[in-house]
């Protein structure tokens, strides 16, 4: 319970702070539609996420699927040098 509710609430704010970060990069009056794309995109790669995981579960086991997630999370690390944002626009 304390491990869903502690990542829950991680996810949540890490969740509000894109979406925040995509309200300064979008033109105005197309946040209903970014909104849409994001909250589409965030399910979609909920379901497949869950369902590539366990695919190399049955295949090559948890140690390699520890490996694997790991490795593509470390990856995210790269795109941090092209998320700029503007002079004197706040998150």
């Amino acid at each position: 319970v304390g491990y869903n509710l502690a990542f829950g609430a991680f996810g949540g704010i890490t969740f509000m702070t894109l979406l925040a970060f995509f309200l300064t990069i979008i033109p105005s009056g197309s946040e209903g539609l970014f909104y849409a794309l994001v909250t589409s995109v965030s399910n979609f790669s909920a379901k497949a996420g869950n369902y590539i995981g366990g695919v190399i579960y049955d295949r090559i086991g948890y140690n390699w699927n520890v490996i694997l997630s790991s490795g593509f999370t470390l990856l995210c690390i790269l795109i941090i040098p092209y998320l700029k944002i503007g002079k004197g626009q706040n998150i």
